[in-house]
């Protein structure tokens, strides 16, 4: 089976970089690129009319500003649930990996990582196997530890801090009283291990 990559990023000398760095140091073949969650569905779309569809897409999360890495890998799941999916982002909180994986990820790696550690994680992902960089796994472990604790109010309150929303602000997107939002709060440190909201994002903040 050829190995071959699609790879998207807002940014165009990384994607060139990359690129050229598996032309030249493996025997993976980009077949297209793009730097734009529109561009990347409409590109992937004419790929797969021509039945040319790439084994793995490797995708930024954070695109001009937005977590569309993460709708980019949903829609493909849905459309094209046999192409492998790996992340490749400057984001290294565990709530981000997270996401990324309940969004269809089989690969996460971090941009502070070189392309031999993308490789890495391309060739495990390609075999079938779920790869996650491995200085990333402890935070992760430490996080779903600490969502399984919590209830599904507490869960939603719990994201909404990771936000970094003001109990104003969780009060009126959850509708829930100030006080009880305040309450829901106290419950998450006590479960969670943590005395205050900088040391709660200190632990689990998204970059």
């Amino acid at each position: 089976m050829e190995k071959t990559l699609f790879l998207i990023d807002d940014h165009a000398m990384l994607r060139r970089g990359i690129i050229g760095w598996f032309n030249d140091n493996s025997n993976w073949k980009c077949i297209g690129d793009a730097g734009t969650k529109d561009d990347a569905l409409s590109l992937l779309e004419k790929l797969n009319e021509d039945e040319k569809l790439p084994s793995v897409i490797i995708t930024d999360i954070n695109m001009n500003g937005q977590e569309s890495g993460v709708e980019i890998m949903k829609e493909v799941k849905e459309k094209y649930p046999s192409v492998k999916l790996i992340a490749y982002s400057m984001y290294t909180s565990p709530g981000i990996i997270q996401k990324s994986i309940l969004s269809g990820c089989e690969g996460y790696v971090s941009k502070t990582n070189d392309e031999t550690g993308l490789l890495t994680c391309i060739e495990s992902v390609f075999s079938g196997q779920q790869y996650i960089e491995p200085g990333l796994v402890v935070s992760l472990v430490s996080y779903n530890n600490a969502v399984s604790a919590l209830t599904k109010r507490e869960q939603q309150v719990f994201e909404l801090l990771l936000k970094r929303k003001s109990n104003t602000e969780i009060s009126e997107e959850l509708n829930l009283k100030r006080h009880a939002v305040e309450n829901y709060i106290s419950f998450i440190y006590e479960k969670i291990g943590c005395m205050d909201r900088n040391d709660l994002l200190r632990k689990f903040g998204k970059d």
